[in-house]
């Protein structure tokens, strides 16, 4: 259960940051831009003891009020970022390859890297993806025009992938070959 002292304590604690580094704008977020000097030094030279007090004072020297705006768009911004690394991982684990990867979502070779380690998948073995025969180039077709509503392209691969069983790698190649031979029609 967080505490009036708890409230204290961190707010404290980011004040005391914001004023030993000259953050103005922390400042004027806790209403403290016209903080007279007298104060600035006592709170910027606070100890520890000093602060191990806070457990004893039990009057709440800082509210906390949230911008309800602010706050919906950033837990609908958590919500995607928290999306789009799963789909990330996911296409990973279903067979992507970082140039792939990086096309799709801009991720580095060394972010693809750290990732496939984290998650326990091995490096993919080099050379030439292998073509899908017609029967499966035909369940991915299929597959694909299905799901043509899914707007973000990566999270439609990892869809087609889970639903064909076809890794994402080598659907990536044949539907990319689709497209390029019919740009030359």
């Amino acid at each position: 259960m967080t505490t009036p002292s708890d409230i204290n304590r961190h707010a404290l604690l980011a004040i005391v940051e914001a004023l030993r580094n000259d953050d103005v704008r922390v400042l004027e977020q806790f209403g403290l831009s016209g903080i007279d000097e007298e104060l600035a030094d006592s709170i910027r030279n606070l100890s520890l003891a000093e602060l191990s007090c806070l457990s004893d004072f039990r009057v709440q020297i800082a509210q906390i009020t949230f911008d309800l705006r602010s706050l919906a768009l950033f837990l609908k911004f958590a919500a995607g970022k928290s999306y789009e690394d799963y789909l990330i991982s996911k296409a990973i684990r279903l067979g992507i390859r970082q140039h792939q990867l990086e096309q799709l979502k801009g991720t580095t070779r060394r972010e693809f890297d750290e990732r496939r380690r984290r998650i326990g998948i091995a490096e993919h073995s080099r050379g030439r993806i292998v073509h899908l025969n017609e029967k499966d180039e035909q369940i991915l077709f299929r597959a694909w025009d299905k799901h043509k509503s899914i707007a973000d392209t990566l999270d439609r691969y990892v869809t087609v992938s889970e639903e064909t069983g076809i890794p994402i790698d080598r659907a990536w190649a044949t539907l990319y070959a689709s497209i390029e031979s019919n740009d030359d029609n």
